[in-house]
């Protein structure tokens, strides 16, 4: 008998792909960040994210900032495919004993998410759970974008781009499980802490920058299971090998780790919900990418390089990153 934790969430899709019909002329391949199909001529993207409560609070955190995080989780995933949703349904469901005031709460942090991303809730379902609180958000966009970059197209000499600094997250994890109190943490990293984890924010800033170089971005995924984790994904996907010569961090978690003998690379590959891009881009075109870094102030960083194609891996500075990160049934 195999049970769900013996090949992990990964493994559970895997066996999902070979139940389903998954129509051919699909915009992306099986598994990829969102879905979507050519209709009359435009190109309609949809995906679906959810999580329950027990997996994904922080104990700093409230219902609010659980429905602000669902909203954001589903942003993210488009805009890595170069995509804006516009209209979206809610589902949850929730013990019978748990208090209308949390329903409330859940739902203004969903309101005002989508309020900021532009995104309209036209509806959604209601459920009762018998021990959990969880919380379901499909979301659709419709546009009439050509180009679609999928994670299964990365190139051997390609540059390996991110957005953003890391750590944060990982220092959350790190300090959620160890029980720590953020009272003890410098002012400007509890701080930090706190908006990347009560109020994270999808990369919708850079999406219009970045269509200016669409045409020669070769693949793309959203960061939210852990560096590592996403970088193998890429990697599998694309069947190549990574090598990574640089990891963008945070300064203030740099210092903190210093100070208390923590490993930082570790908590900067190993973090989970970082909603930061994460794309590949024809070497040949590098000034491309540096004039919109130097024109805009963009928070861009090449890490890397596509340095294999045909075998999975993935290095930094020459050493095999173990293969570890978010996920469910592990």
């Amino acid at each position: 008998m195999v049970l769900l934790r013996d090949i992990g969430e990964r493994g559970v899709i895997k066996v999902i792909e070979d139940i389903i019909s998954y129509p051919s002329d699909a915009i992306l391949p099986f598994g990829d960040d969102v879905s979507g199909l050519k209709v009359n001529g435009m190109r309609l993207i949809l995906k679906v994210d959810a999580f329950s409560e027990e997996f994904c609070r922080y104990y700093w955190m409230d219902l609010y900032d659980l429905g602000w995080k669902a909203v954001t989780m589903v942003v993210s995933d488009f805009v890595v495919k170069l995509a804006k949703p516009i209209i979206a349904v809610v589902s949850f469901g929730i013990p019978s004993n748990r208090r209308l005031s949390e329903v409330v709460n859940l739902f203004r942090g969903v309101a005002d998410a989508a309020k900021y991303y532009g995104l309209h809730i036209i509806g959604g379902d209601t459920n009762e759970s018998k021990y959990d609180l969880w919380i379901s958000v499909s979301a659709v966009s419709l546009d009439k974008r050509k180009y679609t970059p999928s994670r299964f197209n990365a190139q051997e000499g390609d540059l390996v781009v991110t957005s953003g600094e890391y750590g944060i997250t990982g220092l959350a994890n790190y300090i959620h499980y160890n029980k720590i109190s953020l009272e003890t943490l410098p002012e400007n990293l509890r701080r930090k802490i706190l908006n990347k984890t009560k109020h994270p924010v999808a990369r919708v800033d850079l999406l219009d920058k970045i269509m200016e170089i669409a045409e020669y971005i070769t693949s793309s995924i959203d960061v939210s299971d852990g560096l590592a984790q996403t970088l193998y994904d890429l990697a599998e996907a694309s069947n190549v090998t990574i090598e990574l010569n640089s990891i963008p961090i945070d300064s203030t978690v740099k210092e903190y780790t210093t100070r208390n003998n923590i490993d930082v690379e570790q908590l900067a590959l190993y973090g989970g919900e970082e909603f930061e891009i994460l794309f590949t881009i024809n070497s040949k075109f590098k000034s491309k990418l540096d004039k919109i870094i130097s024109h805009y102030g963009l928070d861009l960083h090449v890490i890397g390089r596509v340095v294999n194609k045909g075998r999975v891996g993935v290095y930094y500075r020459g050493r095999l990153i173990p293969k570890r990160g978010w996920e469910y049934f592990r």
